[in-house]
């Protein structure tokens, strides 16, 4: 085998080229992911800056794609290529942030700067820069040098849990990590591990890594990891497994449990630095990605999708569906800016997500100044239409309370629906079924600052509220006359 010193520096760089080449494209990944939870349903103001935003971190993705671990033939105009893409993206990605009014976007526009500042262009930095030191005639050991990145990607100060029997490999690693700026915490064996890491999963601070041993008395590292990633609490947190071992079937196994990766006891430094520091901050990339999911579906449509990346149609045989909408809400929007407009809407909205979790209707989405709620489908209260009802009262209260310019009128009816995931760039969770439509038509035809029932809501509900049927008439889309009833108060007998 050769050992010319320059070829031997080529197999070192394109092994680093090929590392950095995937960390790239990760962060790269979450960009595109980012642009795609964006354009909504209701984003249509913002759809075209978006769209910069994505073709240009689509046109750097497959740049740095056509690397695939070679060194390019021109390296200098590969570089130059790089970053001009980069200055591309982030011009589009500053242009959005300063024409967006609505704050909900703001927030993950602001993510998409930090992402190009903190994490792309030190990337493309570590790159590049090795690029130009092969190219030159340098020495080679200052091409060795020319492997890592001047200014690699700082990593925000991580909590880490670091679980092993033996007292002077636990030294060690907290020792290390310290060193590093990132908060340690120890466990000797693996139930005090399970112990305090569910305590934290539930508090304010829960771990962001957890290092593990494999060989411990029992339980082992392996039955622990088995057990973290059972736990819904848990299963998230990343796991670097800590081995001694060279068994390599004992680290697949690992792997093929969950483990994010291993580290050997004798590591360099350098070593543990970078796989702490890496899985850390893609740890965080994927719960801001999970996050922004959760913004747009339910929590449960979120597991299943993460978990088996696509939702099954479900049937929920008997649902109660809630709408509420803002009359007068136009002339409002006519007469204000519109940050005020904007500002009304996510101060009452807000409100209501706060309202309608407390009495587990789930909301399904809005509909320009429209809410729609669901019970029974993706929550499970003892009574889904006394839960609506209840929450469709409190929505009227709060309204009221704010003393806006505008009024609000809610509608409720129940029934069999069909539930399903729409789309493939822009989700919407939704549903389908004669309890939608009636409920929508109890709303439109029901009268302001009441909640409106079908027959078989108020059905279900007569024996805590009082009501009576004041509109009997033809309804759109519902064959027959229907009757609409209007919520007078609490029964009188408190049942």
């Amino acid at each position: 085998m050769s050992t010319d010193p320059s070829t031997q520096d080529q197999r070192l760089y394109q092994l680093a080229l090929r590392s950095r080449q995937q960390e790239l494209l990760l962060v790269l990944r979450v960009v595109l992911e980012t642009c795609d939870l964006l354009v909504g349903p209701s984003a249509t103001r913002w759809s075209a800056d978006v769209e910069k935003v994505r073709a240009a971190a689509q046109k750097l993705s497959a740049k740095v794609k056509e690397l695939d671990g070679r060194l390019p033939e021109s390296p200098r105009k590969f570089q130059h290529d790089l970053r001009t893409d980069l200055t591309v993206l982030k011009g589009f990605a500053e242009e959005l942030a300063e024409y967006t009014l609505d704050q909900q976007i703001t927030g993950d526009v602001q993510f998409v700067l930090d992402l190009i500042q903190k994490s792309i262009r030190p990337l493309i930095d570590a790159l590049t820069d090795p690029i130009a030191h092969l190219e030159a005639t340098t020495a080679a050991v200052e091409r060795r040098e020319g492997l890592r990145p001047s200014h690699p990607p700082a990593v925000e100060r991580g909590r880490v849990l670091v679980v092993d029997d033996n007292p002077e490999i636990r030294s060690i690693l907290l020792r290390e990590l310290n060193r590093l700026g990132h908060e340690s915490e120890e466990a000797t064996g693996g139930e005090e591990a399970l112990r305090i890491v569910r305590e934290r999963a539930t508090g304010e601070s829960p771990f962001d890594l957890i290092l593990l041993d494999v060989l411990m008395p029992p339980p082992d590292g392996l039955e622990i990891l088995q057990k973290l990633k059972a736990d819904p609490a848990t299963r998230a947190i990343p796991v670097l497994m800590i081995s001694g071992l060279t068994d390599p079937r004992v680290l697949a196994d690992a792997i093929a449990l969950g483990a994010e990766d291993y580290l050997e006891k004798l590591d360099d430094p350098e070593v543990i630095r970078t796989r702490v520091d890496k899985t850390i901050e893609q740890y965080r990339l994927r719960s801001r990605y999970y996050g922004l999911l959760h913004k747009v579906l339910p929590g449960a449509v979120v597991e299943e999708y993460v978990r088996d990346r696509a939702v099954a149609p479900k049937e929920f045989p008997s649902v109660a569906v809630l709408f509420a909408d803002l009359k007068g809400f136009t002339p409002y929007s006519q007469r204000h800016t519109p940050r005020q407009v904007v500002d009304a809407l996510e101060e009452l909205f807000a409100e209501w997500d706060d309202i309608a979790q407390r009495h587990e209707v789930q909301k399904i989405k809005t509909i320009g100044d429209a809410f729609m709620g669901v019970a029974g489908a993706l929550t499970t209260p003892p009574n889904p239409t006394l839960a609506c009802v209840n929450c469709g009262l409190a929505f009227l209260d709060t309204a009221a309370s704010r003393k806006f310019e505008f009024q609000v009128r809610v509608g409720i009816s129940v029934g069999k629906v069909v539930a399903g995931l729409l789309g493939r760039r822009q989700f919407l969770y939704d549903l389908w079924g004669e309890a939608v439509n009636k409920a929508a038509r109890m709303e439109s035809h029901g009268d302001i600052n009441h909640v409106n029932l079908s027959q078989e809501a108020y059905d279900l509900v007569e024996r805590q509220f009082t009501g009576w049927a004041h509109k009997t008439e033809p309804v759109k889309g519902i064959n027959g006359l229907t009757t609409i009833y209007r919520l007078s108060g609490p029964h009188p007998s408190g049942s």
